[in-house]
């Protein structure tokens, strides 16, 4: 079965050419799987421009959540269930555990919101509804421009999200083109353990489509001081946290897709020919 993988990056990252792409490629050909393809298995909507304009844009009007409530409540007994499943393969811990005291995050997060560039332009991204919509129409039409498969069958789309990719996530799933799911969600660094991101209507437990996804497998580095320490499970419950080994105060995408229980998460979704790809092994490279 082939799924296409969508990659929504994060602030201000070199999307077209840049490192993640060759150690992405190097990560699944360890488990025997061809390079990704741009325009086919591999979708890439570029929206830097969107975060770092500051300037009014015209935004294309909101839109309705295009998911089922009824169905989705329904579906999160199965969904919990395989997020139970992965933890048990990953030796991963169940309980959203926060690894940095909560007086110390909220002290560091403020202060990194303040000097850091790149968490203003997440700041940017939570406070200016219109450029969320604008961001979203972008991703929303690189997925509508592929083909779609044949009538009555339904499009797989792996989505593997980083840093601020992972909120343009949470906001893409309830709006999924009619016919496509997501056996996967894959986000790395992600800064959506910050409560601060989510005021406001949108990004909840009550508005995750358990029905339109499988899983969300959560990376993160204790070291990384984009999300500070902090999984996402305790604000999302369908996130499988899992703390990965990175350098001090290093985020990028490349670093995290280098890790080898990184490759065997995506690699498990993606067919490899090894179905151990979520063996003992990989709790053994977790941090």
């Amino acid at each position: 079965m082939t799924r296409t993988v969508l990659y929504l990056h994060g602030v201000g990252e070199r999307v077209r050419g840049g490192r993640w792409r060759a150690t992405l490629d190097r990560a699944l050909s360890g488990h025997g799987l061809a390079p990704l393809r741009p325009g086919e298995d591999l979708l890439v909507p570029d929206y830097v421009d969107l975060l770092a304009g500051d300037r009014p844009l015209p935004a294309p009007p909101v839109v309705g959540p295009t998911y089922d409530a009824a169905r989705a409540a329904a579906a999160r007994a199965v969904f919990m269930a395989e997020r139970q499943r992965l933890a048990d393969a990953l030796g991963a811990p169940g309980g959203g555990r926060h690894l940095v005291p909560s007086p110390v995050y909220d002290a560091g997060r403020h202060a990194w919101g303040a000097v850091s560039r790149s968490m203003r332009h997440v700041e940017h991204y939570r406070r200016d509804p219109a450029l969320r919509r604008l961001v979203l129409d972008r991703v929303l039409s690189a997925l509508d421009a592929r083909a779609r498969p044949a009538s009555g069958d339904h499009d797989e789309v792996v989505v593997l999200a980083h840093s601020l990719g992972s909120l343009v996530a949470l906001d893409l799933l309830p709006h999924l083109p009619a016919g496509v799911s997501v056996p996967r969600l894959v986000t790395l660094g992600s800064p959506a353990g910050w409560p601060s991101l989510h005021r406001g209507p949108g990004r909840t437990d009550a508005s995750f489509p358990y029905d339109r996804v499988g899983s969300w497998v959560n990376l993160h580095s204790p070291r990384d001081l984009v999300p500070l320490g902090r999984g996402s499970a305790r604000l999302f419950p369908a996130a499988l946290d899992v703390p990965v080994r990175l350098p001090p105060a290093r985020h990028g995408a490349e670093l995290y897709l280098g890790v080898p229980v990184v490759a065997r998460v995506l690699a498990d979704v993606l067919g490899a020919a090894d179905r151990g790809a979520l063996a003992a092994g990989a709790a053994r490279e977790a941090g």
